[in-house]
């Protein structure tokens, strides 16, 4: 699972979370303080509706923590939390982070064009191949320069 469907879940519903305290599990308070060692606006909860872990941002006392980073349902250890944290973090790898996102963009970007010019190419082909069609392959057409036919007088 990955992180982004844990995080689409997790805003998507109501936000009622269990933070870990003193009488916790010590593997929870372990990773607790994980995320509080690394950062004191973070701290560790867990998603009441879908069962998912998440470090979560606090936002100050009148407004609700904000999920981050999404772990999934199984609590990993303090080490991969740290490792996660630490590579997810803008104040250090921004710059990275920022370039990586440009290039793959750039990327995509590339691959789309080429594919609309491959697909402006095959409707020109086959408006070409129609319209040779229609004239007929001597290239006459109905009207003849230089001279008006009105459709609605029916000769006689």
């Amino acid at each position: 699972m990955s992180t982004l469907d844990v995080m689409q879940r997790v805003k998507t519903s109501d936000t009622k979370i269990w933070t870990p305290e003193a009488d916790a599990p010590p593997e929870v308070v372990a990773a607790k303080r994980a995320v509080e060692t690394y950062n004191e606006n973070l701290t560790l909860g867990k998603h009441l509706l879908t069962g998912d872990w998440c470090i979560w941002l606090k936002q100050g006392p009148d407004k609700p923590p904000y999920p981050v980073i999404g772990l999934g349902p199984q609590l990993p250890s303090p080490e991969v939390i740290s490792d996660r944290l630490y590579r997810a973090d803008t104040r250090i790898h921004g710059d990275k982070i920022l370039t990586d996102m440009l290039k793959s963009n750039e990327t995509y970007e590339r691959e789309q064009r080429y594919a609309s010019e491959q697909a402006t190419s095959i409707a020109a082909e086959a408006y070409e191949w129609a319209h040779r069609d229609v004239k007929g392959y001597t290239g006459r057409v109905a009207n003849v320069k230089g001279t008006k036919r009105d459709f609605k007088k029916r000769e006689a």
